[in-house]
């Protein structure tokens, strides 16, 4: 956890005590309170990109798969002209 400095010198790091401890940490408490907030926010809008990206992914590998298949059936009148040709 947090190291004393951090609540402002008060001798008690434990955020359930933080609540009933004297005033001198309550802007501390509150502002870890803030981070926390803000950590999960982040975490949040990480796994939305993430989904993002992945359905972006699966998008394109769709697509790739469609021309792999437009390709094998064109194939097929290729050989013909090719023989043609020779």
């Amino acid at each position: 956890m947090c190291s004393v400095r951090s609540f402002g010198g008060c001798p008690r790091t434990a955020l359930a005590t933080a609540a009933l401890s004297p005033p001198c940490r309550l802007p501390e408490v509150m502002k870890l309170k803030q981070q926390q907030q803000q950590q999960q926010q982040q975490q949040q809008q990480q796994q939305e990109k993430w989904q993002q990206e992945r359905e972006q992914q699966q998008q394109q590998q769709q697509q790739q798969q469609q021309q792999e298949q437009q390709q094998k059936q064109q194939p097929q009148y290729h050989p013909q002209h090719l023989n043609q040709h020779h």
